[in-house]
Parts: C-alpha cells; sequence; structure tokens
C-alpha cells in the first residue's frame, strides 16, 4: 500500500499518530540532492511548510530555517531540537500563519492538499512570502494561481520547482 492510499484508508492525522517517530520519507536521498542544487539561490529565513521529521531543515542547517506540521511537530523538534509552528492547510488558509518569510520550501506534502482547497492555501502563502519551493513526487502538481514557475529540475522521481509570487515577477520584468 503507497501512502496516499494509507491516507485514504484512514486519514492523514491518524497515520501520523500510528507511525510516530519511526516515519521517514523514502525518498530522502533525492530531496538532499535536491536541496544541494537549489542551496546556493537559498537567502533569508526559511519556513519548511510540512516539515514532517525536518529532513529540509537538516538539509539547511546554515541558514534560519522555522518548521510548521500539524502532526509531526513532536518529532520535528525531536530530531531537530527546534520549536514548531502546528498549523494544517485549513489553518492556514484561515489566516493563522503570519509574519513572513523569504522563501517557503514544501517537501512532499502539498500534492496532498485538496484541489479545492489549493487556491486559498497559495493565495494565503502569496501573502507570506515571494518565493514558493515545492518538491513532490509527482509532476502532476500545476500551480498557476498567484505564483509563477521560474526554475524545474528532477532527481530520480523527486520534482523540484521553485515559484515566485506573480507580483514579484512584475516588478523583475
Amino acid at each position: 500500500m503507497n501512502l496516499r492510499e494509507y491516507y485514504q484508508a484512514d486519514s492523514i492525522e491518524n497515520y501520523y499518530k500510528n507511525v510516530g517517530i519511526g516515519y521517514i520519507n523514502y525518498h530522502h536521498q533525492d530531496i538532499k540532492s535536491s536541496l544541494e542544487i537549489i542551496k546556493k539561490s537559498l537567502h533569508g529565513n526559511i519556513l519548511d511548510l510540512c516539515c514532517g521529521t525536518g529532513l529540509v531543515t537538516s538539509c539547511l542547517d546554515d541558514f534560519s530555517v522555522s518548521g510548521c506540521d500539524p502532526y509531526l511537530h513532536e518529532q520535528y523538534k525531536f530530531y531537530t531540537g527546534k520549536e514548531c509552528l502546528k498549523y494544517s492547510f485549513k489553518d492556514i488558509i484561515n489566516g493563522k500563519l503570519d509574519g513572513w518569510y523569504d522563501i517557503i520550501i514544501c517537501s512532499f506534502a502539498l500534492h496532498l492538499c485538496e484541489k479545492s482547497m489549493l487556491p486559498n492555501l497559495l493565495f494565503q502563502l502569496s501573502r507570506i512570502t515571494n518565493k514558493l519551493i515545492i518538491i513532490s513526487p509527482s509532476d502532476a502538481l500545476e500551480i498557476k494561481d498567484y505564483f509563477t514557475l521560474i526554475s524545474h529540475h528532477k532527481v530520480n522521481r523527486v520534482h523540484t520547482r521553485i515559484y515566485i509570487t506573480k507580483e514579484t515577477r512584475g516588478l523583475c520584468e
């Protein structure tokens, strides 16, 4: 059974409660390689959205990174030693995530957002960042609202896409 089937059989929340500290992303090496490719273009404060156990954060230990995960926040703190925000996609849509982040990185999670919720989620994210990096196991995820794709690379089955807000693109042209 793949991860999506586990989520559908029960719920995302119950899946992570059951797997707990033992959770591992089996694409971790490809995610690390993807981050190495883009590392030189990163700057400022970064939000590791849906951070899980902190793989992205640990790969970016030279940067100022904060985590956010509604399910694995305790595991994130255990592995990284950092506090973790606990907001879900629904919380973010409802405006609970505030502040400003130079970059938001969402690894292996955005493709799980309900399609009907995605435009509202992207709108809220566009209000708190100018750069969004999506790391995903799928090339099917298309982001057209509020962000413009500026870069894409693939390491094995892992796709990394870098977006800027459409407002930022207008300022750069």
